[in-house]
């Protein structure tokens, strides 16, 4: 019940500073009201200085994305000229029988170290399913550990008489070739494969070291430098753009809380006055009220003996207005976000293109 009192004095005090404001004559509260007015002519040079910075903002905006448009023809312009270098690039490798010639070499070296690798996880395949006969067997395995039949095996003459009657039991002698070779075999086609890959990666490199070549004779890499350089300065100018919108935004931010009267210079004016009214009875603040040319307040008056005896609320259209003013910011900030996203992608390149274009 304080508060909505206190909220209609408010109001009261927004109608007294707009009959100040308008030169009617008004009497009592001469003293809170001149301070009120001097408060409010401050705000005055505030929210004209505000206007000016968001105007100077905008304007500033307007010549950046000018200055944009013109970039972005360049950047176009660049863009095709890469393209045409690029062609022409082509029609000259698709002419050249030196490239015609590595580029089928590229490609048969390619061949065969796909085959090579093919052969060689296959022969891990075999030796990995084939090997587990011989894994298995725990005597054959102790004495393959131990390097027997070999020139690396090392033992005294009991421990060979001892390892010799297992080779028999176990026919070391039969199985230690196989699993020799089983174990060989994808040794020697790994090692052939990887020569192989790197064979057809040095053809590789002789196939670009042509393409470099001829595409140097077109103009490739300068045309390509100077694509790059302008969507760099265009990249550089798209986030000034952006900043200077945030800053744009804050601005308008702060115009809507003035425009709903919600800026600390005009509360502060109301609550001068209504700290001189909320002292006053009613009778006062008839007298009060009187002395402007409005109805409005006496109508307040009336509100007022209402509210000193019961609870109201009237304060919908104020939070109303404020919030179409943040339901129109937030527009205007998905707007933007809408369009840097747009500029970001690059969608307004030359060759920018969606997919699906019927459903679109």
């Amino acid at each position: 019940n304080k508060l909505e009192q206190a909220r209609a004095i408010d109001r009261m005090a927004r109608i007294r500073l707009d009959a100040a404001r308008g030169g009617e004559v008004v009497g009592h509260l001469e003293s809170a009201t001149h301070k009120a007015m001097g408060i409010l002519d401050a705000r005055d040079g505030l929210l004209a200085a505000l206007n000016n910075r968001a105007q100077a903002a905008r304007e500033s905006i307007e010549q950046a994305e000018s200055r944009r448009e013109a970039l972005h023809d360049e950047v176009d312009a660049a863009a095709q000229a890469l393209a045409e270098c690029e062609a022409a690039a082509q029609r000259s490798l698709e002419q050249d029988a030196t490239f015609l010639a590595q580029l089928e070499q590229t490609q048969d070296a390619d061949a065969v170290a796909v085959s090579a690798l093919e052969k060689a996880e296959l022969a891990a395949e075999d030796r990995s399913r084939k090997g587990e006969a011989f894994e298995s067997d725990e005597l054959f395995i102790y004495l393959w550990r131990r390097g027997y039949g070999t020139s690396v095996y090392k033992a005294n003459p009991l421990a060979r008489l001892l390892d010799a009657w297992v080779a028999r039991l176990c026919k070391y002698h039969d199985a230690r070739p196989n699993y020799w070779m089983l174990n060989e075999i994808p040794k020697r086609l790994a090692e052939h494969a990887d020569h192989a890959r790197d064979a057809a990666d040095t053809e590789v490199d002789k196939l670009q070291d042509i393409e470099e070549r001829v595409a140097q004779d077109q103009g490739v890499p300068d045309a390509r430098a100077r694509l790059e350089a302008l969507e760099q300065r265009q990249d550089e100018l798209d986030e000034d753009i952006a900043a200077a919108e945030a800053t744009l935004g804050e601005l308008r931010a702060e115009q809507g809380r003035f425009a709903a009267g919600e800026d600390d210079n005009l509360l502060k004016a109301i609550r001068v006055i209504s700290a001189a009214m909320e002292t006053r009875n009613i009778s006062d603040l008839t007298r009060i009220a009187r002395g402007t040319m409005t109805a409005e307040d006496d109508a307040i008056i009336e509100e007022l003996r209402q509210l000193r005896q019961q609870y109201d609320e009237f304060e919908d259209e104020l939070r109303e207005t404020r919030e179409l003013q943040n339901e129109r910011l937030a527009r205007i900030r998905e707007l933007e976000n809408v369009r840097r996203d747009f500029k970001r992608n690059r969608y307004d390149d030359l060759h920018s293109r969606f997919d699906k274009s019927d459903a679109i």
